[in-house]
């Protein structure tokens, strides 16, 4: 809870998220990418198999030049329906070209 806080708390001007995200997981925390169908605004907790583990989802607020408004737009486009594809993504949230170029789908891991 506390990387997640942390995170949503950027910018802090100490600790850069990488540094943050690279802790959390050296200390076990399943920190999750950032996943166009399943993130929020801010960074969120989702379950973790366990019943007492939770993972972090890393946010929208996490994509360099991607703002509030846009994000705003993703979200409420995947509501009825998740994207199926990038295409998918661009026409219906309706975000500038240049921030549609990523995976619409979750991935097993993230770059470090």
């Amino acid at each position: 809870m506390f990387c997640a806080a942390l995170l949503n708390a950027q910018p802090m001007g100490f600790y850069a998220p990488a540094q943050i995200v690279r802790d959390a997981r050296d200390h076990g925390v399943d920190v999750r990418p950032i996943c166009i169908n399943a993130s929020r605004w801010d960074c969120t907790l989702e379950p973790a198999g366990g019943e007492d583990r939770l993972a972090v989802r890393l946010g929208l607020r996490m994509v360099r030049g991607l703002s509030n408004v846009s994000a705003a737009a993703i979200i409420g486009a995947r509501a009825d329906q998740p994207f199926a594809s990038v295409d998918d993504l661009w026409r219906r949230a309706g975000v500038p070209a240049r921030l549609s170029c990523g995976s619409p789908r979750p991935t097993a891991s993230t770059r470090r």
